[in-house]
């Protein structure tokens, strides 16, 4: 999966495959179906998928408006598969984490399972853990980087706190591990905010499609027609 999405975004792949959803209405309402909003800084475009994999565009906004809401993917979580991720434009920042065994972890920490949409019936497991942060990493565009599913990471906040936060554009692809759950991991005493799927408008996609063509940071957030 790492060398496909590297050649995509480094070879005018990626370019090519926006400009053919742009071109296709039936491509465009099919990527604006299976795309959503993720939260108040974050909307995922899914470009192409099939029954194991999916291709999909992240953007994360720098607009005040977005940023300024609680979002849910700001706390720490794994994914229930394994991605490359491939950063196009902008710098890409998160911070990785890991349970400790020994009890050495920084911030006692809530874990519990949650399922997508296609998984309603997912378990509701929870267990008081230490998280230990490890690592606050910066991916600037061109890099390609590799995530297995066990790995623990957050991103939306340490975008925003990033000094000179422009937004940032990402080409994500997926492949199913078999694993139905993910986890989050949640502050004891925090409020929980649920991942909430919001969906989106083929105009939309097409507005945010654009920017990609036309190499322009995510800046703001376009306004649904």
């Amino acid at each position: 999966v790492e060398d496909v999405v590297a050649t995509l975004a480094e070879h005018g792949g990626l370019v090519a495959l926006v400009a053919l959803v742009l071109g296709d209405p039936c491509r465009l309402e099919a990527a604006a179906a299976a795309s959503y909003r993720a939260d108040s800084a974050m909307d995922e475009i899914v470009l192409a998928q099939d029954s194991g994999r999916k291709l999909r565009l992240h953007f994360y906004w720098a607009d005040p408006a977005s940023l300024a809401a609680p979002a849910a993917y700001d706390f720490f979580h794994s994914h229930r598969w394994h991605f490359a991720s491939a950063v196009v434009l902008g710098k890409l920042r998160h911070g990785i984490a890991r349970v400790s065994d020994n009890g050495d972890g920084v911030k006692a920490m809530r874990i519990q399972s949650w399922a997508r949409s296609e998984d309603a019936s997912g378990g509701q497991h929870k267990e008081e853990v230490m998280l230990k942060e490890e690592a606050d990493v910066e991916v600037p565009a061109g890099l390609t980087y590799v995530m297995p599913r066990p790995v623990i990471h957050t991103i939306t906040q340490r975008m925003a706190a990033a000094p000179g936060y422009q937004g940032c554009v990402t080409l994500m692809l997926t492949e199913r591990t078999g694993d139905p759950y993910s986890w989050r991991y949640i502050p004891v005493g925090t409020s929980e905010l649920q991942p909430r799927v919001e969906p989106v408008t083929p105009g939309f996609v097409a507005a945010c499609l654009r920017l990609v063509q036309a190499g322009e940071l995510p800046l703001h957030r376009p306004a649904e027609p």
